[in-house]
């Protein structure tokens, strides 16, 4: 995935269905899907240089963003990566 823009557009696609964490990875692939607490996710985006966590609710196939940032800042995030 080389921009956010086409990460974006496969989000928000109506063939998108996300109904557990797998179906995450399955959509983007394992190398660019971290699966994190709390019903999120990250998602590697320019060749792994932007990340975006998303909070999903797999019940209602919902997804927030809830950061968007360079690779380098992510990494310091530690333990809040679960909470935002």
């Amino acid at each position: 995935m080389s921009s956010i823009e086409e990460w974006y557009q496969v989000a928000k696609s109506k063939e998108v269905d996300w109904q557990k964490p797998q179906d995450v990875v399955d959509t983007f692939g394992a190398k660019r899907v971290d699966i994190l607490k709390n019903d999120r996710v990250c998602i590697d985006i320019a060749g792994n240089h932007i990340r975006v966590i998303l909070k999903i609710n797999y019940e209602w196939s919902t997804a927030y963003v809830r950061w968007i940032g360079w690779h380098k800042d992510y990494d310091q995030l530690g333990d809040d990566i679960h909470t935002l």
